[in-house]
């Protein structure tokens, strides 16, 4: 095998051309035959001869690079398979693809938080008090009003009414006093001053 002097790669020492590039192949023994044909003129002679001829392959070397870098890939390489080489030589880049998958699931729980607010009414009423649509006994002015339940607990004063009361008749004519009474629709009847009956309407 001997090197292109274009292209650098190698081809057979019987090839006259670079199946490569293309270009003229100048072998060793090709120069030694000339030196064999040429008349003898001593060891400087011979010397000077190769070194000739040396500078003639190189010189023809570079005469042949513009014909080879003027072909096309393809025709610079075919018959590369017939010295072991591949068919075509390709420049091939691995490009690597970098997928970054960044899945982030957040979860956030959320915890309601239900204030339920109870409100406890309590009745502050007096035990004596009841509603304030009913009449009853207020122990502690001693008689019948609106705003109270029940009766005198002494039984001194009864919470009935007698019949036939009228507001403002004369109390004399009613037989009721200032202690008054309830009637059965839970109003209040009693004698106000100046001796006459009122009605206290409790609903």
């Amino acid at each position: 095998m001997v090197p292109c002097p274009s292209c650098q790669r190698h081809a057979r020492v019987d090839e006259s051309s670079c199946p490569f590039c293309g270009a003229a192949l100048i072998t060793i023994e090709a120069v030694v035959a000339q030196e064999s044909t040429a008349p003898a003129r001593g060891l400087h002679s011979l010397a000077f001869g190769v070194g000739l001829k040396a500078m003639t392959v190189m010189a023809a070397g570079a005469l042949t690079i513009a014909g080879c870098t003027g072909l096309e890939k393809n025709e610079s390489e075919a018959g590369g398979s017939d010295y072991g080489g591949p068919d075509e030589i390709s420049d091939t880049l691995d490009t690597f693809d970098t997928n970054t998958t960044s899945d982030t699931e957040t979860t956030t729980d959320t915890t309601e938080t239900t204030t339920d607010t109870t409100t406890d009414t309590t009745d502050t009423t007096d035990a004596t008090t009841g509603p304030v649509n009913m009449c009853g006994w207020d122990a502690m002015n001693g008689w019948y009003d609106c705003g109270f339940e029940g009766e005198d607990p002494e039984g001194t004063n009864p919470i009935g009414c007698p019949d036939g009361l009228v507001d403002g008749d004369p109390c004399e004519n009613t037989g009721i006093t200032d202690i008054g009474c309830c009637d059965a629709n839970g109003d209040n009847w009693y004698c106000a001053q100046g001796d006459v009956v009122f009605y206290n309407v409790c609903g």
